[in-house]
């Protein structure tokens, strides 16, 4: 209990919320003791594009702006980022069942194969579906342009926001409508029909899970109809061509049929709700959500992200479109919180008078933890040995539950996966991961990773 108290007074555990970044508005809303807080800046048009950054200045003065309604600018504001969807890539698949040791370096091995876009220039995640009825694992992939993503984080950290992970919008609503909608049946799939700010997003879910996903940008439209001023028509047009498309999709993909719309209210939801049901006989309803009912349509995306945010992040096993996950990317923020919490205490010092008695007790304690320790260089030898000369050990964390999480330099992708095979084997190791992303080839021949492991005993 002493423990968890000091660890909580000096590492305590930061508020996640969701960022929203559209062509025309910056959305924040984090959820704290039930409640939800919002603030929003709008952008003036031109400085984001179907996505694409066209002022990069600018877009940071609107982040800047966002982040002092939230908190002082000097303090750091952890989010859930969510990027626009114009390039966003999603397809579901099938793979057989594996041991869960080898899910992630086979489900990434098959996203590798089906990436719809150059995997050497993206960024690509998955989530687990579940199981379909031929007994074969299905997931939700996703693809995005990794420089695209980079611009946005890069930004998001020039306004001192730190993004703890990726997504996009039609994600986030399936999560929303998981939570908080009311009347949905079970087993049964739903066409989602999302008149976004940014676009129509239409989404396919089943069971609370997405599995496909099609955006369009209104500027795409209006190009599509020869630069015009959209209208109804235009917007219900679109709708019937591509609810058919996806329709017949699904059911070849699947074999089953949808019948079931949920149509996030709109100005137009009248006559959207008459054009479905005519062309399509399908059953309509207007999403009803049942916490935070008089939250604007425009903020359920953002409110998904939020939501994503009270996860701990240990069991965050959802997609993110980052060059690491969601566990590797806490747990550098947790080792900075840390860092930075006993340099407060040591600046702070001449203040906290009256914490003396317990600040000696934790002396106390953490001198008797520091006689119990184990000592670390029998493990150190022990990598050294299995590295041999193939393998140079540039970095070795461990947290206090003895994850670990180690980096390198091998002088090919053989010797890295023969080193990650002689972990395997040790006894003192367990879940030994080596994601194949986490292999990069270096410009000099040389091929740097970074490999997860929980050490189980310290006696070598």
């Amino acid at each position: 209990m002493i423990l968890d108290n000091i660890k909580n007074l000096l590492n305590p555990v930061p508020a996640i919320g969701g960022l929203e970044i559209s062509d025309l508005v910056l959305r924040f809303a984090v959820i704290e003791n039930g409640n939800l807080k919002q603030a929003s800046v709008q952008l003036p048009p031109g400085l984001i594009t179907n996505g694409k950054v066209q002022d990069k200045a600018k877009v940071v003065v609107g982040l800047k702006a966002l982040h002092q309604q939230i908190a002082p600018l000097n303090k750091i504001i952890h989010v859930i980022a969510l990027i626009p969807s114009d390039d966003i890539y999603t397809q579901a698949l099938a793979m057989p069942l594996v041991a869960e040791k080898n899910l992630r370096e086979t489900a990434e091995l098959n996203l590798r194969m089906v990436s719809p876009i150059d995997i050497k220039s993206s960024y690509y995640s998955y989530q687990i579906l579940g199981e379909n009825q031929q007994g074969q694992l299905e997931i939700l992939g996703a693809f995005a342009n990794s420089a695209s993503v980079e611009e946005l984080i890069g930004l998001l950290k020039e306004a001192n926001f730190s993004t703890i992970a990726v997504e996009f919008s039609s994600l986030s609503l399936t999560r929303v409508i998981k939570e908080y909608a009311a009347g949905l049946k079970q087993d049964v799939p739903y066409l989602v029909i999302n008149l976004s700010s940014d676009g129509p997003d239409l989404t396919i879910m089943k069971n609370g899970n997405l599995y496909f996903s099609l955006f369009k940008s209104w500027s795409s439209l209006q190009k599509e109809i020869g630069g015009r001023k959209l209208t109804s028509q235009d917007v219900q047009d679109f709708l019937i061509s591509h609810v058919k498309q996806i329709l017949n999709f699904y059911s070849s993909r699947w074999g089953a049929s949808v019948t079931e719309v949920l149509l996030i209210s709109t100005p137009i939801s009248k006559e959207i709700t008459q054009a479905v049901k005519v062309s399509f006989g399908l059953n309509v309803q207007v999403l009803t959500i049942m916490k935070f009912g008089q939250l604007s349509p425009l903020w359920y995306g953002v409110l998904g992200a939020a939501l994503r945010g009270q996860l701990p992040r240990s069991k965050d096993r959802l997609i993110t479109l980052t060059a690491v996950g969601v566990e590797e990317e806490y747990f550098r923020e947790s080792t900075i919180r840390f860092i930075k919490s006993w340099r407060n205490v040591i600046a702070d010092i001449a203040d906290l008078q009256a914490r003396v008695k317990l600040f000696n007790n934790s002396v106390d304690l953490v001198a008797k933890i520091q006689e119990d320790t184990v000592p670390w260089s029998p493990l150190f030898v022990k990598l050294r040995t299995l590295a041999a000369e193939q393998v140079t050990l540039e970095r070795v964390s461990v947290d206090p539950s003895l994850n670990t999480l180690l980096s390198g330099r091998a002088v090919s992708d053989t010797a890295v996966i023969s080193f990650k095979n002689k972990m395997i084997e040790e006894s003192n190791f367990k879940d030994v991961v080596l994601p194949l992303s986490n292999i990069k080839a270096n410009t000099d021949g040389t091929v740097s990773f970074i490999l997860n492991f929980k050490i189980t005993s310290l006696k070598f």
